[in-house]
């Protein structure tokens, strides 16, 4: 279970880096355009944090 824990923590700090990330890089993008192209991106971000 705990193990469980820290990978859904570390999944919320990857999603949000990438996030300020994108957000940093274009300034002037959307924050819902963001959230989509992080999002669509989960599955590769979760398998990198292994």
């Amino acid at each position: 279970m705990a193990k469980d824990t820290d990978k859904i923590k570390m999944a919320l700090i990857v999603g949000a880096s990438e996030a300020l990330k994108h957000k940093n890089q274009s300034p002037n993008k959307r924050d819902d355009e963001i959230l989509k192209e992080v999002t669509r991106r989960a599955d590769e971000l979760i398998a990198n944090i292994d």
